[in-house]
């Protein structure tokens, strides 16, 4: 029943960025941010049955063997290597301790980068700073002083915050989100403030014969200076108000 529903209302797994973290425990098969190819049966029978890697962290673990080139416990690009974690691995019944590493090592190579462990999200110069974060913590604690609003994208930690109704999953990114700092080409709008001043009213509120309406003002004969009517049966200054918003 609730697949049902989650299908009906098109519930789907979009977020805009996760934590490292987040990704490291996201399922290692069917993984949604691979393409169809990225796993073959008979070469993950091992990692999924013998390993019992369910999670990509488990994948990071078999393939991090493959950069110890140049240490003491060092890893052989062989099906007999004498290392430490290859050992481990023949003895749970691996037959090619070296081969499981490279099929994990290809899977994860394939992740979309806004999956994937080792991309690196762009810097967008807009973060606040450490004490400007504490402030706003400790006034958020409070319920007391002034909150600054943190422009740089939402990374989100918690699963079951990833998820969004009403998505088409054929629109979701798979690029990690980030802000630009100012336009590229054209006016710069972080310098250029306008002011825009708005307002809505209603005649016979809360009647049956009530009519709303609102008007957005820049300057003196601004092209851009409206006037308009609410359509429909609902009127209410808020409505009104909120339109010319």
């Amino acid at each position: 029943m609730l697949l049902k529903t989650a299908k009906k209302y098109n519930i789907n797994f979009a977020p805009i960025k996760i934590s490292k973290d987040l990704k490291k425990n996201l399922p290692a098969w069917s993984h949604i941010g691979t393409p169809t190819n990225a796993y073959h049966k008979a070469k993950t029978k091992c990692l999924n049955e013998t390993h019992k890697s369910t999670k990509i962290k488990n994948l990071i673990k078999i393939r991090k063997r493959l950069t110890h080139i140049n240490d003491e416990d060092r890893h052989f690009p062989r099906k007999n290597c004498p290392c430490s974690a290859c050992q481990k691995d023949r003895r749970i019944g691996c037959k090619d301790p070296h081969k499981c590493a490279q099929t994990a090592n290809e899977i994860l190579f394939r992740i979309a980068p806004k999956f994937n462990t080792k991309a690196k999200p762009k810097k967008d110069g807009l973060s606040l700073t450490r004490r400007r974060k504490e402030k706003n913590h400790q006034a958020h604690k409070s319920r007391q002083g002034e909150i600054l609003f943190d422009p740089t994208t939402t990374i989100r930690s918690n699963l079951k915050d990833c998820f969004r109704i009403f998505s088409n999953p054929e629109h979701n990114s798979l690029t990690p989100a980030h802000r630009l700092q100012a336009p590229a080409r054209g006016l710069n709008l972080l310098q250029d403030h306008i002011t825009i001043f708005t307002d809505g009213s209603c005649i016979n509120n809360g009647k049956e014969n009530s009519r709303s309406g609102g008007g957005i003002w820049l300057g003196e004969n601004h092209p851009k200076n409206l006037a308009f009517r609410i359509p429909g049966n609902k009127h209410s200054n808020q409505i009104a108000e909120i339109s010319a918003i």
